[in-house]
């Protein structure tokens, strides 16, 4: 009848427990792949490679530091505002969809299905795993002056991004509070029922579609880094286009299986792509912003604190 404190109601007179599932969203497994690369990354980080190394950056310690650090506070934010608004019982940012979400409901949802190959068999993690093997595969594969510590350190470095978009993903979904298709249309039967699970409130942004982008985004200019000196001329544009299609293509699926389903509307998968494929960009390049490419340093001095922008030519 009447909700207290967030986690009890009182039902019938009685106290009675609502389960934790239905005020935290699943996100521990979605993250978990994350920490686990950070955890393995962190004997790279205690061994870096001393400052006139030729192979390793000496900023890149540092580099890494701060990514882990963000990608903390970013899940402890995500965490902290998932677990302390009640998206059940909030009005949503995002309100009825769109004339452009109902078309694409009408003509990718399948109402045969409340599941499919991916959610059923992969889930969220399996872009992740399937992106750190092959960047590990290909680096010790093509790059014979990669060591397994470089692999570490790129899973690390991937990890830490990983952690950090699922953060911002956490706490953007309690803040909107969308409702998901299939709660939105649900049968006036079925409609109680689903209306009090939190997870339903939680449609914008897609989390699938987040991380797949993410992961497609990383592991193409991974690609592209390792072909760029060792590949020339058709060859080299066969290779790009192959992973271009590939990765992104997984990704653009993952998306789509989302609408099949009813559980995502088009522009919560256009968001998620968009949000995932940028911190990508950005994440990659912070870290490997040479030969040619600009990278971002943080200042820090007794004058002033900023953020430095350095194109390097080669």
């Amino acid at each position: 009848m009447s909700d207290i404190s967030g986690r009890w109601s009182v039902v019938g007179g009685r106290l009675k427990t609502i389960p934790r599932s239905v005020f935290f969203p699943h996100w521990r497994r979605r993250w978990c792949g994350g920490v686990l690369c950070v955890l393995i990354g962190l004997p790279a980080l205690l061994h870096a490679a001393p400052p006139d190394s030729s192979s390793t950056p000496a900023h890149r310690p540092h580099k890494l530091l701060l990514s882990t650090a963000v990608a903390a506070g970013a899940l402890g934010l995500g965490v902290g505002v998932s677990s302390g608004i009640d998206v059940v019982h909030r009005d949503p940012l995002i309100g009825a969809p769109s004339r452009l979400d109902r078309f694409f409901r009408d003509h990718l949802r399948d109402g045969r299905r409340t599941t499919n190959f991916i959610d059923s068999n992969f889930r969220g993690g399996f872009s992740q795993a399937g992106g750190m093997a092959v960047m590990v595969l290909l680096e010790q594969l093509v790059d014979d002056q990669c060591t397994w510590k470089d692999s570490v350190d790129e899973l690390a470095v991937f990890g830490t991004g990983t952690i950090a978009e699922q953060g911002i993903k956490l706490a953007v979904k309690a803040a909107v509070a969308r409702r998901r298709p299939l709660l939105e249309f649900a049968d006036p039967a079925h409609y109680a029922a689903l209306n009090v699970q939190a997870n339903n409130h939680e449609s914008f942004y897609s989390g699938h579609t987040s991380s797949a982008f993410y992961t497609a985004a990383y592991v193409d200019q991974k690609v592209g880094d390792l072909l760029r000196p060792r590949v020339e001329g058709r060859a080299r544009l066969l290779y790009r286009v192959l992973s271009v299609t590939t990765l992104y293509g997984w990704a653009a699926y993952v998306g789509y299986s989302r609408m099949q389903i009813d559980r995502h509307y088009f522009t919560d998968v256009l968001a998620g792509g968009a949000i995932g494929a940028t911190w990508a960009f950005w994440q990659y390049r912070y870290h490997h912003g040479r030969d040619g490419r600009w990278s971002v340093m943080p200042e820090l001095t007794h004058e002033r604190v900023g953020v430095v922008v350095m194109v390097i030519r080669p």
